[in-house]
């Protein structure tokens, strides 16, 4: 009768007993979740820590999470080794598997097909037991699998992104590369696939092997690594796209995206506002050798970055024009081949005189060292502009039209004609290779002046991340990912994109513009009658899990420890999630639900059948005005919200150790018990 209650009033229990002592950060070893949400899962679930992470056991749910060699984390999800993830993590090898635009399907298992270089293991572990015969079974197809949706508020919230594929052993169930005798691998217990899934606000967790992450960078690397970087692309591309070079205007509008929306302001803030806060606790500490030792070293970073602000910005920048030109890359081939290499090195020339066009060459040449120079400091500037200023009194046109007509790099027939007689003197002299050899001369020096600075930024940022571990030592078990088993935990959630606008939690299958989408010939898998009957088709939700948004696959749990999705993608504010948390983030899990749609949908009895369900809920149905004789509850097991109950005269009684109702003055309106 306990369960029958506490399923009759679900609800009450999650309203007040949701964790509130944590946010939903980090990436947290299993065996030291905090205490609060330990507590949460064992007395609102019915699975307890022991069930989902025990180092000793084999029936905890850590054993049925794997490990791909690739950074991806799939889900064991049958006792034949049948495997749950991503399809990102089989798109490398989709060419050795034939091509996927139709997606797949193995009806029988010897119909599966091998995929070589991708291993397993059951623990990211150097004595971790490795499988190396993996097959794909299942596939959806590509238009389904990374549909034509463009979707201004959160990404890949429609991609049926999942495969399925199976573990193969040799016939003592062991470790075995690829052999036809091989035999899918058994276990004894997996993972169970939920009947029901999440609503609004409940909670859920993960379990997986999460790629790198770095969220104690200061706001000083965040602006060197990101920042300075995209910045010079930024003016870069658009020197290109401008120029007789065609750039692509994607890759602009993504770099000016993160500099106009809040995901730079907010990392570089909030970084900054933590510093801060490091600096008055360091500067305050009762330790005086600890305050010394913290103290200054947020200083000294700033001052570093001051220091190698612009040498950073004009080695990424000449990193991203010069390296666009044919002719420097040809010049650039000759310079550095070595005998070893010589023949790689032919064969790419060979390629670059393919597309090499001297009159469209000598104008972008033109056009980069114009830009450049005007952006340089002169302490940093190639010798060729002063050979440029002396002997062609600063006319680039003089210049580059004698190199052109001199230079064997310049011209396919001089260059094989010098082939003929190569001669040392010659390739010294020669005005693309001195010009080449000036640019790479003039990369490297910038290059190592920028990490000149190198020995003294890494030691304050050692002494910056030590004391942040102590400042934040609530978090110590929390600490970066870096592809060990780490578990997260957060509520389904709804997201204001803006002002105007809410992100709903979940999405489904009939949100999609279906005429646009089949006009656009995707999705062609599914006919328009099916896309628009699947209003109840769930493709994704949302959650406030925090989990770092690259190689992902975690396999997403209800409070029974039933997998209801798994962790493929996150909004546009998350983007920037391996350096620090946010509220607004949400990382979209895809809905098991759309899974074991489109299998049944492709009649994949075979792979159903193998395919464990969790326990269905069993739903009593109690006519109106039914009389009861009597309903006993245990005395622990009932929660009344204030004026939830309606009470008549005096027919209620409470026992000690039961509640009796008498039916004939309680009027029970629609009453549906859950066992």
């Amino acid at each position: 009768m306990t369960k029958l209650i506490k399923y009759f009033i679900p609800f009450v229990f999650c309203l007040f007993a949701m964790p509130n002592l944590l946010a939903d950060k980090g990436f947290w070893h299993p065996a030291f979740l905090p205490d609060s949400i330990v507590e949460y899962i064992e007395e609102e679930g019915d699975i307890t820590l022991e069930n989902i992470y025990n180092a000793d056991s084999l029936n905890s749910l850590n054993n049925y999470v794997v490990y791909l060699n690739n950074g991806y984390t799939a889900s064991l999800i049958s006792k034949s080794g049948l495997l749950l993830c991503p399809y990102d993590a089989i798109k490398p090898y989709i060419n050795s598997v034939d091509s996927l635009k139709n997606g797949f399907l193995a009806e029988e298992i010897y119909y599966e097909k091998p995929i070589y270089n991708l291993s397993a293991f059951f623990d990211n572990k150097p004595d971790s037991v490795r499988f190396d015969d993996i097959r794909l079974v299942y596939a959806p197809s590509l238009s389904l699998a990374e549909p034509n949706i463009k979707n201004q508020y959160s990404k890949d919230k429609y991609n049926a992104n999942f495969v399925l594929l199976r573990i193969y052993a040799d016939r003592d169930n062991k470790h075995s590369n690829y052999n036809n005798i091989n035999q899918p691998y058994v276990t004894d217990s997996c993972l169970t696939i939920a009947r029901h899934y999440p609503n609004e606000d409940d909670f859920v967790f993960y379990m997986g092997y999460p790629n790198i992450s770095e969220r104690n960078l200061s706001s000083i690397n965040i602006y060197e690594r990101i920042q300075l970087e995209d910045s010079a692309k930024l003016i870069g591309y658009q020197f290109l796209t401008d120029s007789a070079i065609c750039f692509s205007h994607k890759e602009i509008a993504e770099i000016k995206n993160k500099k106009e929306t809040l995901i730079y302001p907010t990392l570089v803030k909030e970084k900054q506002e933590k510093e801060n806060e490091f600096r008055v606790w360091a500067a305050n500490h009762e330790i005086f050798e600890s305050a010394l030792r913290y103290a200054n070293n947020v200083t000294f970073m700033r001052k570093y970055l001051a220091e190698r602000r612009k040498s950073g910005f004009l080695y990424n920048l000449s990193q991203t024009i010069f390296d666009k030109s044919v002719i420097l890359s040809m010049g650039e081939i000759l310079v550095t081949m070595t005998e070893e290499n010589k023949m790689t090195m032919y064969a790419e020339l060979a390629k670059l005189y393919e597309i090499y066009n001297p009159e469209r060459e000598k104008l972008v040449l033109k056009q980069m060292l114009e830009f450049y120079k005007t952006h340089c400091d002169s302490i940093f500037l190639p010798n060729v502009y002063s050979e440029i200023d002396l002997k062609y009194k600063g006319n680039i046109d003089k210049y580059l039209d004698k190199l052109f007509k001199k230079s064997f790099v310049t011209n396919e027939k001089r260059f094989n004609k010098y082939l003929d007689n190569p001669k040392e003197e010659v390739f010294n002299q020669d005005m693309m290779i001195v010009l080449s050899k000036d640019i790479l001369k003039h990369k490297t020096l910038v290059y190592n002046y920028f990490h000149s600075f190198d020995e003294d930024m890494e030691k304050a940022y050692k002494l910056y991340t030590e004391g942040c571990l102590i400042l934040n030592s609530d978090f110590y078990h929390a600490p970066d990912a870096d592809y060990s088993l780490r578990m997260g935990y957060g509520t389904v959630s709804s997201h204001r994109n803006n002002p105007s606008f809410t992100v709903s939690a979940i999405s489904y299958l009939g949100d999609i513009n279906v005429v646009s989408i089949l006009e656009g010939e995707a999705l062609d898998s599914l006919t328009y009658s099916q896309l628009t009957d699947a209003d109840s088709i769930r493709t994704s939700f949302l959650t406030t899990c925090d989990a770092p948004l690259f190689r992902m696959g975690e396999p997403v749990f209800n409070l029974k420890g039933e997998i209801i999705g798994m962790l493929t993608s996150g909004n546009e504010e998350a983007e920037l999630n391996n350096y620090m948390y946010h509220e607004s983030f949400r990382t979209i899990a895809t809905d098991i639900n759309y899974l074991m749609y489109l299998l049944d949908n492709a009649e994949a009895d075979n792979i159903l059948n193998e395919i464990i369900l969790g326990e269905e809920e069993k739903i009593i149905d109690i006519e109106y005005f039914t009389p009861v004789d009597s309903l006993l509850i245990p005395n622990d097991s009932l929660m009344i919200l204030n004026d939830s109950l309606l009470m008549l005269n005096d027919s209620l009684r409470a026992l000690n150790d039961s509640l009796m109702i008498n039916a004939d003055s309680v009027a029970i309106d629609s009453l549906q018990v859950r066992s």
